[in-house]
């Protein structure tokens, strides 16, 4: 099961409902997925490539992205927080350091052996991403070839 299809099972639900519903399903979801709610404190592994990416849970865009680096998973560590979660701009630093103001969804880390090489939110966050795709996908057309 996808986590877009949270809120599509959603969108007809009153706002206070949709929400407890999102929220409660959302772990479980990622989770099933095989991603990582990841949460500061975790370890994070120090070899290969790690993503971390923060949600707007309730964003059908943000979970259509989860997804899609999911199913193009090349290995890396891919492990997922929710925006709901952090209450400032200090909170949302604890899980991606140095973002910078985050004025737009999703927020994205991205580590390579331990280490943070990439950091950024909204349009440039997704705009990252989009290249992490691609480049999974042609990497997986040059290997089929």
């Amino acid at each position: 099961m996808k986590l877009v299809d949270l809120f599509f099972e959603s969108m007809h639900m009153l706002p206070g409902d949709q929400q407890q519903y999102v929220i409660s399903q959302f772990s479980k979801r990622v989770q099933d997925s095989g991603m990582k709610l990841w949460e500061p404190g975790d370890s994070i592994q120090h070899r290969g490539k790690r993503f971390l990416i923060g949600v707007a849970e309730f964003s059908r865009e943000d979970l259509e992205l989860l997804d899609a680096l999911f199913e193009l998973s090349d290995g890396s560590q891919l492990d997922v927080f929710m925006l709901s979660k952090c209450k400032s701009q200090s909170d949302i630093e604890r899980y991606v350091p140095d973002v910078g103001p985050v004025y737009q969804s999703p927020v994205v880390g991205i580590w390579e052996d331990g280490i943070l090489v990439a950091k950024a939110s909204g349009w440039q966050a997704k705009q990252i991403l989009t290249k992490e795709i691609k480049a999974v996908r042609g990497n997986s057309t040059h290997r089929s070839e």
